[in-house]
């Protein structure tokens, strides 16, 4: 899904009917084709799906939904947990088998975390299937006497049991099959060749030989796992027996039946990201916006230079120094050596001529040298140790682009035990918004006459479209509840996976507040002393980062992108609701807010919110905010 820019044309509004925007019960087409979950087969239906997935898999979701009571929400969790793990070169099917023999609550499932809310297959049929309505219809069918061949269970019985029994027929089907993925694999390895060509000479060098070794190492994973699962305990007979015709072919083609291509396709296609994403830092437009953005330069500066006690004699370290700025902050702040890290080559070089021109390099006496390369990749930055490293490492919504993780390994890697990081604290805010922050009030009195059409019909546009993540300064005016705080990082200690979260949380008209998880499936039902109703067309996120008195004891610095702070380049991230809630006195929206790194879009950041209001409504949306659709003058900076 796109990321929205700020100008006119394309600010989103939310309309009053959006297909996205469902209680999971949706109205679309049972004829929709659907993709296997255990392959790239394509098939008409999500029926001819399932049907497919349990003759050549044993495995029927619709089965498995009924026999472990899955609720919806945990219905698409598996569907997604089966495809990145598909995705991934790894078998699915020993965790669901092992699963299934668990009793009910016994122990987390693997796909309890809320990363595999989000879609890992865009317009995934088998996610918004009618689970539901077909298990009724089958039902009905039974207390009428019809027995219908395409039950839920009933080819996925057959299968197993002419498995277990040894049937001829199915012992020639898993032949056939074999003979027929060894003929795909033959002919997916060649085209895989072509791939590897085509990339070998599109890549930029830097990483080309990375990419090389990730798809060899990937590729012989995925044979690994196919070879694993064809001995598995936990499959049936027909699925090892398909299984191992499937690794006969993987062997012979260089692919896995549970992971075709995803040696070269998932390698590249990360570096691919990688090398768009760097390539996005290359040119001076991005650094310009950047550099012009005072509360956010003179927060660095302030905490590099007024900070003596922390800086004099340090050596520092700057995770993506872009043009150098910071280093040369931290050299004005006493730092005795500073080393600046940029992934960028042409960026790197310019940084090297920036500091030169300075007389602040080596060279000239000065305490900066500059490193190219990526912190997961560069072998060594000319210290084995630093005292202090500065990044400015943040994405619209905070998290978007996934520089944190790169932070996080440079702190892991170089920084010396006592060490400061710079920022060191970061938190995620959140309130609700009525339809002005979307700017469209311009329309509603232009040189004294009312162009609300226009309005109107960028509201129409925007319900046609995706759900998708507005990027745009908002007025304090437009919001109409408090702020909460909803998440916060202490970049010192976290790891990695802390950065992805779950949060509930109740807006009103006079409250915000944060609740348990446990709490969170009560009925919303604040108390509002104001008598006015108000209106929640969306959701606004911003971010706060600290350079906190731990380690900036002389000169602390808080750096705000609310909207009651001065703007920035981050501005904003809005969430549109597919139509407004209107919240009267005593009422209130109650929200659940997920947001993790995508496991199947690298760079990616998959945002998924919850709504319940008024009246019993409920509904839930799905964002996503995707390196490949931000312009170079609109992304977000780390340097």
């Amino acid at each position: 899904m796109s990321l929205s820019s700020d100008s006119e044309d394309e600010q989103q509004l939310p309309g009053q009917q959006d297909e996205e925007w469902e209680e999971w019960d949706g109205d679309e087409e049972e004829d929709d084709a659907a993709r296997s979950l255990f392959c790239d087969l394509v098939l008409p239906s999500p029926e001819a799906a399932f049907e497919y997935d349990a003759t050549h898999y044993g495995f029927d979701i619709r089965q498995f939904k009924i026999e472990r009571r899955l609720d919806d929400y945990d219905t698409i969790r598996v569907i997604n947990f089966i495809r990145c793990e598909v995705a991934g070169g790894r078998d699915p099917l020993p965790a669901l088998v092992a699963s299934a023999q668990q009793q009910q609550g016994a122990a987390a499932a693997p796909w309890a975390g809320d990363e595999y809310l989000t879609p890992s297959l865009q317009d995934d049929a088998l996610i918004t299937y009618d689970y539901d309505e077909q298990q009724q219809l089958g039902q009905e069918l039974e207390q009428l006497g019809i027995s219908s061949s395409q039950g839920a269970s009933s080819s996925a019985a057959a299968a197993a049991a002419a498995a277990a029994a040894g049937s001829s027929d199915a012992t020639g089907s898993s032949q056939q099959l074999g003979r027929q993925l060894a003929a795909l694999s033959a002919e997916n390895h060649e085209l895989k060749l072509r791939l590897a060509a085509l990339m070998d000479a599109a890549l930029p060098a830097e990483v080309r030989e990375e990419v090389r070794a990730a798809a060899a190492a990937d590729t012989a994973a995925g044979a690994g796992s196919a070879a694993a699962a064809a001995g598995s305990a936990g499959a049936g007979p027909s699925v090892r027996a398909v299984e191992a015709a499937a690794a006969a072919a993987a062997a012979a083609g260089g692919t896995s039946a549970l992971g075709p291509a995803v040696g070269l396709g998932a390698a590249a296609a990360a570096a691919a990201v990688d090398a768009q994403y760097f390539d996005s830092y290359s040119g001076f437009d991005i650094h310009h916006e950047m550099l012009s953005d005072k509360p956010r330069t003179e927060a660095y500066r302030d905490a590099l230079t007024l900070n003596p006690g922390l800086m004099k004699g340090a050596r520092l370290l700057d995770v993506g120094c872009g043009t150098g700025i910071l280093c040369m902050f931290g050299a004005q702040g006493g730092a005795a050596s500073v080393v600046g890290l940029d992934g960028s080559a042409r960026i790197a070089n310019c940084a090297r001529q920036v500091v030169a021109a300075n007389k602040l390099d080596a060279a000239s006496g000065g305490p900066i040298s500059i490193v190219e390369g990526r912190v997961e990749a560069v072998e060594g930055i000319g210290h084995d140790k630093v005292d202090v490293i500065v990044s400015e490492w943040m994405g619209y919504a905070l998290l978007f682009e996934s520089m944190l993780d790169s932070l996080l390994e440079a702190r892991d890697r170089w920084l010396a035990p006592g060490g400061a990081l710079l920022p060191d604290l970061a938190s995620i805010h959140v309130a609700g918004a009525s339809r002005a922050a979307f700017g469209t009030s311009f329309w509603q009195d232009v040189y004294g006459f009312s162009m609300q059409p226009i309005a109107d019909e960028l509201a129409a546009a925007a319900a046609a479209r995706e759900a998708q993540v507005v990027v745009r300064p908002v007025d304090p005016s437009c919001l109409t509840t408090p702020a909460l705080q909803v998440h916060t990082m202490d970049l010192a200690t976290m790891s990695a996976a802390q950065q992805d979260f779950t949060a509930h949380f109740t807006l009103s008209a006079s409250s915000a507040a944060l609740v348990s998880s446990s709490e969170a499936g009560e009925a919303a039902s604040s108390s509002s002393s104001s008598g006015d109703s108000i209106e929640v067309a969306a959701l606004v996120l911003w971010f706060d980062v600290e350079f906190s008195a731990r380690f900036c004891k002389e000169h602390p610095v808080t750096l705000s992108t609310s909207p009651h702070a001065p703007v920035t380049h981050w501005a904003q991230a809005l969430l549109p609701l597919a139509s407004p809630v209107t919240l009267g006195p005593g009422q209130s929206l109650s929200c659940r807010l997920s947001m993790a790194r995508s496991r199947a879009r690298h760079r990616s950041l998959d945002i998924s919110l919850e709504v319940s209001g008024p009246g019993g409504m409920k509904a839930a949306r799905i964002y996503s905010m995707e390196v490949s659709s931000i312009s170079t003058g609109s992304s977000s900076g780390n340097k």
